[in-house]
């Protein structure tokens, strides 16, 4: 009888088979080989009968206690766990991978034992037990690298960076990856999976332009040899490096490429993970509703997957949105991402959950609490530069809630300058903004103007590389504060005319984003004449060339390579507005690129005796300016925007 015949005798038995026919009685006692091939055959089973496999490894169990062998105990004990894990069985599963290691050993087999710590690292780290998952992965490596297995060696070393980088050292698990790929030639689908997880470790410490280009190499290498589940997994991450890099509309790109597929494929897990991070680039272009509805619903499909961490990330992205609309509903959604990360052992995730809870309890009115939270999540945070920056954001608001202004100002000031050497816009806006808010409370006016007006150019920079109106509507929309910022300093200072046009800059294109039902511009260029239709072909190159160029070079080098990328960055930003000049003379075309009138316009087109009355919401107040006679005018209404909007509601009903 050969080892195929034996299985598919034991498939038969165990009801698992393809045949109609009974294939005849097992044998009393199979020869060793022929039951190490068939478990080996029902491992590669479980992926597709999980069931069936079950019941398999329970006939094979009385064949192996028949010939009393410790390596088919051993074998068996692996594959039972590794089963077992499939079947989310945790603590059995340990049990099965336990005896397995301990059959192994007895017989001085460390690579087979090294199979069943392969499998304990899986069945560790759902169980939450980080350090124990850390350590089977590296026992492993140690025992397939003693026994010649190279290729075991690097799989076990990768699954000891997953785990790592689970436990928030990022260093580590890239030297670990590093290793790996070093360690011999590899397939091209070993070293993409080599190179994905590289990359995750280096976008988790910023290596922002170094993680964009493994995984472009990943992405590219798994489509090359049809791998598409996985190239839909690097993708999925790469859409979240360049969502953090405030590079949106490329994050948009991939996300919607990865979610294509895993809505296709009902790949629950997948599907969520990439939902949450596509809710996170909504909540950074100020889409709030949208960014909600795609938590809610990756939480959903996380919890159904039992993705422990992911599920913990998208309560977390909850929280942040609830702060403002409903604080005890954000409460309860970091208190559970927070017990989630703490069941997964995963410091940094519970550190982030910690750190946005501060900005609830500043929201609650208690800085004390809040600066508590700041400090424990820096600590956990360490090496960690783009959550870093976050909590200096978080420690300046906690510093301008108690009228520490001058402190603020200092921690933003450094801040923003490894924002810049990050390549974070985004950042750097909210910095500039903080900032200036700081600035007013120290009386320095011109400075917080200053700042006010750098952040709104920022914003807008960042929007003319977004592809969609809709993301820039919400991304102007969600800065909201900044501009309310601007013109409320710049009426404090009798600058009534800038504050005019600051509020038209963003109620213009606001409105055209939000009404122009994707009117992009080359969907425009047909309307005009040669000249301005290679113009505006021009301007969206150049807005390409600028969305491209924030990670073209690597931004965390310093000296002359910086320099270049500095030079570069401002290059493109700068040819964007140069074409951009040279369109305002076109009504039409100002109008398709949500370029407000200035106030001269607007004034010579008013006849005498006309006025222009705009309106503008300040927080709880609606300012109203009056443009007539070349000049401007600003008044606060004398109620609040609710009375005003009932007032408005009983006139029209």
């Amino acid at each position: 009888m050969t080892s195929t015949d034996l299985l598919n005798r034991v498939l038969d038995a165990a009801g698992a088979g393809n045949t109609d026919a009974p294939l005849g009685p097992l044998p009393p006692a199979p020869p060793e080989g022929d039951l190490l091939d068939c478990l080996d055959e029902i491992r590669a089973m479980v992926v597709r009968d999980l069931d069936g496999a079950l019941r398999a490894l329970d006939v094979v169990a009385g064949l192996v206690d028949s010939i009393d062998s410790a390596i088919a105990r051993a074998r068996l004990g692996s594959v039972r766990g590794h089963a077992l894990n499939y079947a989310t069985r945790y603590d059995e599963a340990e049990e099965a991978a336990t005896g397995a290691v301990e059959a192994a050993e007895s017989i001085g087999d460390e690579t087979e034992a090294a199979r069943a710590w392969m499998v304990l690292v899986h069945t560790y780290a759902k169980l939450g037990r980080l350090g124990d998952a850390l350590r089977s992965a590296l026992e492993a490596e140690r025992a397939f690298t003693e026994g010649g297995e190279l290729g075991l060696a690097v799989q076990a070393l990768c699954n000891a960076g997953i785990v790592t980088r689970m436990m928030g050292d990022g260093e580590a698990a890239i030297g670990m990856f590093e290793r790996a790929l070093g360690m011999q030639e590899h397939e091209p689908a070993i070293r993409a999976q080599i190179e994905s997880g590289l990359a995750e470790s280096m976008l988790d410490v910023g290596r922002f332009a170094d993680a964009e280009a493994a995984f472009l190499r990943s992405a590219r290498t798994f489509e090359s040899v049809g791998a598409s589940r996985a190239a839909s997994i690097v993708r999925g991450n790469l859409a979240d490096l360049y969502g953090r890099q405030g590079r949106l509309s490329a994050a948009i790109e991939q996300f919607e490429v990865a979610r294509r597929f895993f809505e296709e494929d009902r790949a629950y897990g997948e599907l969520g993970r990439i939902l949450t991070e596509q809710a996170d680039v909504y909540a950074a272009t100020g889409l709030i509703d949208d960014a909600i509805a795609g938590y809610r619903r990756a939480g959903g499909l996380l919890e159904r997957a039992g993705a422990v961490q992911e599920q913990a990330r998208s309560l977390t992205g909850l929280g942040r949105m609830l702060i403002t609309r409903d604080p005890d509903e954000a409460a309860d959604a970091f208190d559970r991402a927070a017990a989630l990360y703490e069941q997964a052992g995963s410091t940094s995730g519970r550190a982030l959950a910690t750190l946005h809870r501060a900005r609830l309890e500043l929201a609650r009115g208690d800085p004390e609490a809040a600066e508590r939270a700041v400090d424990a999540a820096t600590d956990a945070l360490a090496g960690r530069r783009s959550d870093l920056l976050m909590c200096e954001m978080t420690r300046a608001d906690v510093l301008i809630a108690r009228g520490d202004f001058a402190r603020a100002e200092t921690l933003l000031t450094e801040a923003m300058d490894t924002a810049a050497t990050l390549g974070l816009p985004i950042y750097r806006a909210e910095m500039l903004w903080r900032r200036s808010v700081a600035r007013r409370g120290a009386g320095r006016i011109e400075h917080a103007i200053a700042d006010a007006r750098e952040a709104i150019d920022q914003i807008e920079r960042i929007r003319g590389t977004l592809q969609g109106s809709r993301f820039r509507a919400g991304l102007v929309g969600g800065s909201r504060a900044l501009y309310e910022q601007a013109v409320s300093l710049m009426l404090e200072t009798g600058a009534t005319v800038e504050a005019f046009e600051t509020t038209e800059r963003a109620r213009g294109r606001t409105l055209l984003d939000l009404l122009g039902g994707g009117a992009e511009i080359d969907a425009a260029a047909g309307a005009e004449d040669d000249a301005t239709r290679n113009l505006l072909r021009d301007l969206a190159d150049a807005r390409a060339d600028l969305n491209a160029v924030y990670s073209a070079l690597d931004p965390t080098a310093s000296g002359p390579s910086h320099a270049q990328w500095i030079e570069k960055v401002r290059g493109a930003e700068d040819r964007v507005t140069a074409i951009e000049t040279r369109l305002h003379a076109s009504r039409r075309v100002r109008e398709l690129l949500g370029v407000p009138e200035s106030f001269g316009r607007i004034a010579a087109e008013l006849d005498p005796g006309q006025a222009l009355v705009s309106y503008w919401i300040d927080g709880e107040s609606m300012r109203c300016f009056v443009v007539r006679d070349g000049r401007a005018e600003a008044a606060t209404l004398p109620a609040s925007t609710d009375e005003i909007g009932a007032a408005i509601q009983d006139a029209l009903f």
